[in-house]
Parts: structure tokens; sequence; C-alpha cells
């Protein structure tokens, strides 16, 4: 007999249970409704700082192309200030990035990374073809920026009954100012719209605003490699006070592990030397703990060598030096942070995913990246895909980390796993690279 069959047929006590009136279902009804609001308060990663910063003011920018020469984007302002305008396209794609870089800033992001160098960047996309791309320079744009300004001062456009828009020269920033009480600055809902197709890629580009800021509103998306897609992704991963918990299933031991050397021999952007300075610096203070598991293979695959291509793992350039240095290095990561750790197994990983835990309030964010993975990914940079969801990440932890975690197969006692990549450096100091084919050393 079933489970479900012994309890159904249990001889349970009959009960003078009062019918539910009409009454009785609108309180429970309303009780239930409470309560799906409470939860779903609870569970949004900003229900502090929605509940308290964001007001119901509203900014909506909608932003087209017409058929004018000297001025062909039209502005249509509507909700705290109300207003229309024509623009030329350096002032339209300064517009843009103040307006992105605003929006993002109330939404809890950190705004446009580079603001002079991404409206440089707008203007070539937004009208490369009316605009001379030889005389086009950030001291051109920095000008441009403040007679633009002049400009709307001047008009007011920018100027509501109870807000109006104000212009930060420091930090090249827009802020919204109260006109009616003393609060120096407000907050208020913005939303750019455009009819435009390349104003639609540049609003949803991550070139103008913060990828880490899209990815909690959108709570998906794809983001490109590179310096000015996954390279700032990751990097506003770990520029913030916040604790941070980061786990990875990755396709070779992590960037900030190798040395100073090689990476600048391989020319990493400088978001990633950042990166990896922010990840030292958490580590001495205890603020960031970082988890990688990798295969046994790949550990042994540092080491491997293949003819007329190099290193497995790396670009060509690299020597058998720099592999030496490079593991060198990982062990003494191991030895001297306590927040690192490294864990090796024998099973498979056949994807590369990174899972981020931001306590950033009461109810810590969840982030789950998903890297692109194809045969040259150990050396190539990585687009992937950004998911903001709770549910996600605690699949992820719960039924493939934790599984490799508690797999028999899996390394997790630090002095074993640095044993290990000690043997993996005595092979290649003594006998050299392990051929493309070579068993794994016994």
């Amino acid at each position: 007999m079933t489970l479900r069959k012994k309890i159904s047929s249990r001889n349970l006590p009959k009960q003078d249970t009062p019918p539910i009136q009409g009454a009785d279902i609108s309180r429970v009804l309303s009780e239930l409704q409470s309560l799906r609001i409470a939860v779903e308060g609870i569970n949004s990663p900003h229900a502090l700082a929605s509940s308290t910063t964001l007001s119901d003011k509203r900014l909506g920018v909608f932003i087209t192309k017409t058929e004018g020469q000297r001025k062909p984007y039209l502005v249509q302002c509507e909700g705290i200030i109300s207003n229309s305008f024509r623009l030329s396209p350096i002032r339209a794609a300064i517009l843009l990035v103040l307006l992105l870089d605003l929006e993002d800033r109330l939404e809890g992001g950190s705004g446009v990374d580079e603001p002079l160098i991404s409206i440089e960047k707008t203007v070539r996309l937004l009208d490369g073809d009316s605009v001379n791309q030889e005389d086009l320079s950030i001291e051109r744009v920095r000008v441009a920026i403040y007679r633009f300004w002049e400009f709307c001062e001047t008009s007011q456009f920018f100027d509501g009954k109870e807000m109006r828009i104000d212009f930060d020269d420091a930090q090249l920033q827009f802020n919204i100012k109260n006109l009616t009480n003393a609060a120096p600055t407000a907050s208020c809902t913005i939303e750019i719209t455009s009819n435009d197709v390349q104003i639609n890629s540049i609003l949803s580009s991550t070139l103008t605003r913060s990828p880490l800021g899209q990815v909690r509103k959108r709570k998906a998306l794809f983001v490109t490699p590179g310096p000015e897609g996954a390279d700032r992704l990751l990097l506003e991963m770990y520029d913030h006070r916040f604790p941070l918990r980061v786990t990875s299933l990755y396709v070779r031991p992590p960037l900030p592990s190798y040395p100073d050397a090689l990476l600048a021999k391989l020319g990493v952007s400088q978001k990633v030397l950042k990166r990896k300075e922010l990840a030292f610096e958490g580590y001495r203070t205890g603020r960031f703990e970082f988890f990688e598991i990798l295969n046994e293979a790949t550990i042994w695959d540092l080491i491997r060598y293949v003819p007329r291509e190099g290193f497995k793992l790396y670009p060509r350039k690299v020597s058998k030096a720099d592999v030496q240095n490079h593991i060198e290095n990982l062990i003494s990561i191991l030895k001297n942070y306590e927040n690192y750790h490294l864990y090796i197994t024998k099973m498979v990983i056949p994807f590369v995913v990174v899972t981020y835990e931001i306590r950033s309030q009461s109810v810590p964010e969840y982030i789950t990246i998903f890297f692109q993975a194809f045969s040259s990914a150990a050396e190539r940079d990585l687009g992937c895909f950004a998911m903001y969801d709770r549910a996600v990440y605690q699949n992820i932890t719960d039924h493939i980390v934790q599984w490799l975690l508690d797999h028999p197969s899996t390394i997790k006692n630090r002095s074993s796993v640095i044993s290990l990549l000690q043997r993996v450096l005595s092979h290649l100091e003594q006998h050299g690279p392990l051929t493309l084919d070579a068993p794994i050393p016994e």
C-alpha cells in the first residue's frame, strides 16, 4: 500500500467544522494576496532600496531621427519635465549617454563607466557619416558637453514644475534636483525609448551603461566579449564594498591567478588588471571569497604542448617559463590566501558557469553567468549570458556545485591540491611539457 493510500484510508475522527462563509473566503483571499505581495517584496533584490529611495515620479524620453540636416534628432520629454527640442548628432549622443548614466544610477547601477569615451563612441555609432571622424576627439567631446549644457540652461529645456535635471561638471553626470523642498537631489523612474533602429541598438548595448545595471533591470542579458562587454561586467561584480562569494566552474584557472608579467604578455585589458587588484584586496580583508572547481585533466593541460601552436591552455606567445611562473603563483596564492579555494575533481564539467552572491543588503543578490564554450575558449575572451535569478543560482549550487564537492574523486584538502600542483610543476621542470596525446602521469 502506498503512503498516499495509507493516509487516505486512515479512520480519521469526524470534526464538526462550520461551513465556510463568503466573508471568510474574502478574508482568506485578501490575506493570501497580502502574503503574495509581501513575499515578492522580500524576494526583490532591491526591496529595501525601492521602498526608501524611489518615488512615483517619472521622466519619459522619446528620441527619433527626422529629415533635418543640422539637427536631425527630435527629443520629446514628458512626466516631471514636459518639453521637446531638436539636436545635432553630437548633442544627441551626449544626451543619450548622460541620460543612460542617470537611469542606471537611479536603478542601483554604477552608471556609465567612462562617459567621455562612451560619448565619443556613441557619436560614431549614431551618425558616423555626418561626423568628421578624424576631427572627433575626447577634447572636442568635452567642449561639446559644456556648450550643450549652456544651451540647455539658457533654453530651460530640462526645467519642470517640481524638478529639473542639473549637470555635475566635475563628474560629467546628470542629477535630478528638487525645486519644491530643501532636498538637494531627488529620484524618479526614467524610461528612454525610440523608434529608430540605430538608437535602439545603442539603448540596448553595454557600451553606454553599466552591464550589471542592465542585468539587474532585465534579469537576463547577453554580454559580448572584450573590455566593453564581459571584462566590464566582471569588474562590476568585484568593484563594490559588499561581501562577495564567487563559485567558478571554468575551463582554466581564472585570470586573477595569473602573475602580473604573464597578464602583461597576454595584453589583457585594464579592467582585468583592476579585477585582479580588487580580488586580492578582498582576500586580504575577508570581503571576498572565491571557490574554483577544476577538472584534474585541466590542471595537467596547463603543461600540455601542441606542436606549432604552443601550450594548450595559453596563447601561442606563452613560454615554458611563463607556465612555470603561473603554476608557482597558483601554489603561492593557495599558501597565502585562505579565502581562495581550489578544488580538483575527476568528474568532467561540460559547461562554463560562475555564480555570484553579492550581500549588498539584507536579501543578497544572486547572479549566474554562463560563458560561451568553444574549442579555443581556454585562450580567448568569452562572451557570456548573465541571469539575475535566485532560483537559477540555487539550482546550480544545490544540484551541480554541491554534487561536485561531495563527489569521492574531488580533492578539497588544500595541502593535497598544492601537492598535485607541485607534481605538475615538477613534471614540467624535469621532463618537459606533456604531448597532446600523452596520458596523465600516475
